[in-house]
C-alpha cells in the first residue's frame, strides 16, 4: 500500500449475548488490520454502529502495539505496560448516539499521530461504562480511519 493514504480499518467483534457490567470489555482485542505503509500515521476518526440500538456508553482504547489479552465480558483492567503503548481514548456517550432505522451510529473526529509497534497495527478494547445487553453476537461494528504515514 503507498504512504499517506487513508485507511478504514474496521472490526465486528463476537460479543456475549448476556448482560455486561460497568466497566467490562466488549469483544475482547480488537485488532485493527495490518497498517502496511511506514507502520504508523494519523487516527482521524473513531465510529460505532450499534445494530442493535444500545444506547450504552462506551469508551474506546487505542494501542499502538499489542497489550495484554483481557477476555470478553471481563473487566478492564490494563497493566502498567499497556499504558505506556496506549494512543487515544474516545468516549461515546449513550446520549450522543443518532439513532438511523432503529439502529445507532456515532463518530468522533481525531487527530492522534501514533508509530505503530512491530506488529503494525492498531489494537483497541471497547468498555462498556453502563452495563449493556446486546441481542446478537455481532451487534456492534467499530472503525478507526487512519492517514497512514
Amino acid at each position: 500500500m503507498p504512504y499517506n493514504q487513508t485507511r478504514h480499518l474496521q472490526v465486528t467483534p463476537p460479543i456475549d449475548t448476556n448482560a455486561y457490567t460497568a466497566n467490562d470489555v466488549v469483544g475482547g482485542l480488537l485488532t485493527f488490520g495490518n497498517l502496511e505503509s511506514g507502520g504508523g500515521g494519523t487516527i482521524r476518526s473513531a465510529y460505532i454502529v450499534d445494530t442493535h440500538s444500545e444506547g450504552a456508553d462506551l469508551t474506546l482504547y487505542l494501542f499502538r502495539s499489542k497489550p495484554s489479552t483481557i477476555n470478553d465480558d471481563a473487566a478492564f483492567a490494563p497493566t502498567a505496560d499497556d499504558l505506556k503503548k496506549l494512543v487515544a481514548i474516545v468516549a461515546f456517550a449513550g446520549s450522543d448516539f443518532v439513532t438511523l432505522n432503529s439502529m445507532d451510529w456515532q463518530r468522533k473526529l481525531l487527530d492522534v499521530s501514533f508509530e505503530a509497534g512491530d506488529e503494525n497495527a492498531l489494537y483497541g478494547y471497547l468498555v462498556d461504562g453502563t452495563g449493556g445487553t446486546w441481542a446478537a453476537a455481532n451487534n456492534l461494528t467499530i472503525g478507526v480511519d487512519v492517514w497512514a504515514d
